[in-house]
């Protein structure tokens, strides 16, 4: 029974050393910055590689509601608006399913505001 125990053991061992030959482990890092808004119209962010088929993204010291989306470099509509109520600090998941892909974050101020909004936004791609 030993035995067997040990020979099934090492044989898993062997499989999962294997299994991790060749992965590439990419860990997600989160990307801040401070902006004011337009009035009108989107603002996107730098182009950054999608480390996984979810992006976050989070908008802190905001009067007002601020929308957010994910889209290609090309700026084509990966997601879905998500609204960051103005005053709360919430943390939204975009499902954009393009892992590995050059994504951007989109940001406008809410239509209904249309305000100046001076915000603090952070993103994982």
């Amino acid at each position: 029974m030993k035995k067997k125990l040990i020979k099934f053991l090492s044989v898993g061992a062997i499989f999962v050393g294997l299994m991790t030959v060749g992965t590439q482990i990419v860990l997600a890092q989160t990307y801040s910055s401070n902006v004011t808004l337009p009035r009108n119209g989107w603002m996107h962010s730098t182009t950054r590689t999608a480390t996984d088929t979810t992006a976050t993204s989070r908008v802190t010291n905001h009067k007002y509601d601020v929308v957010t989306r994910v889209v290609n470099p090309s700026e084509t509509v990966q997601t879905s608006n998500k609204v960051h109520s103005g005053g709360t600090v919430v943390t939204h998941s975009h499902y954009h399913g393009i892992s590995g892909a050059n994504i951007q974050l989109g940001l406008r101020s809410s239509w209904i505001n249309q305000r100046t909004n001076n915000i603090t936004f952070s993103w994982t791609p």
